[in-house]
């Protein structure tokens, strides 16, 4: 028997994975919650279908068919074009990278010399990320990009000393999911603060009605809670 519980995980990987590969503006209209969904609804049907002499092992059968699942969902779903989406995605890295060599915001001009377009086709660009994301325009008076493409600096890496504390915070959390939690509670945890599925969505999927899960999940919280102080976590650490 195939314990799905198992490759949830795998399932959220991968979906974030193909998430953060969109562009900013497709991911105002696709959401990671999607995505996880759409996973987890093709691992339970490939629960049903795998057959061990297929010649390959249940985890490579069922991630093939998840990430192909994600795949069509990002194709029906995505507003973009093939080409509109890696333009966006250049036009993203370029706004981001002269950003941080400028100080500011770079004017259409620099961008296009930047990324070796025209500044009519960063325009096109830029106006069809401001329809999707429903923003404001950019000023263009004074040719300024503004909304997503306006990328802060990056947080500076942390130090090895939070690095370690950050690892062995995980590996607390882990080991009381594993020990503190029944197999309900460890599920819609997983789904809820990892795959970031609502109540409802969760409910639907485990069968169970959105109270129940509410209520189990605040069980599982104070649960979590009391197994990480055992462990000398104080509330703020989590």
């Amino acid at each position: 028997m195939v314990d799905l519980e198992k490759y949830y995980g795998l399932v959220i990987y991968r979906a974030r994975k193909f998430h953060a590969a969109l562009p900013a503006a497709s991911r105002e209209t696709i959401s990671l919650e999607d995505l996880v969904q759409v996973g987890y609804l093709r691992l339970a049907q490939a629960k049903t279908q795998y057959q061990a002499d297929q010649g390959a092992t249940f985890t490579t059968y069922a991630m093939r068919l998840v990430e192909f699942a994600i795949i069509d969902h990002l194709r029906q779903h995505d507003p973009l074009t093939i080409r509109e989406r890696q333009r966006l995605k250049v036009l993203e890295k370029a706004a981001e990278e002269l950003s941080q060599r400028l100080g500011r915001k770079p004017f259409i001009t620099e961008l296009a010399q930047f990324a070796d377009l025209t500044e009519e086709e960063v325009q096109t660009t830029l106006d069809l990320r401001i329809y999707i994301s429903s923003i404001n325009a950019p000023n263009q008076d004074d040719g300024l990009i503004g909304g997503p493409l306006a990328v802060d600096p990056l947080a500076p890496d942390p130090g090895p000393e939070e690095q370690v504390m950050k690892q062995r915070l995980a590996q607390s959390v882990d080991l009381c999911l594993q020990t503190a939690l029944d197999a309900d509670e460890r599920r819609i945890t997983t789904l809820r603060f990892t795959g970031g599925l609502t109540r409802a969505r969760i409910g639907a999927l485990l069968d169970l009605n959105p109270s129940k899960v509410e209520r189990l999940e605040r069980v599982a919280k104070r649960k979590l809670r009391s197994c990480l102080e055992t462990k000398g976590w104080e509330i703020r650490d989590i």
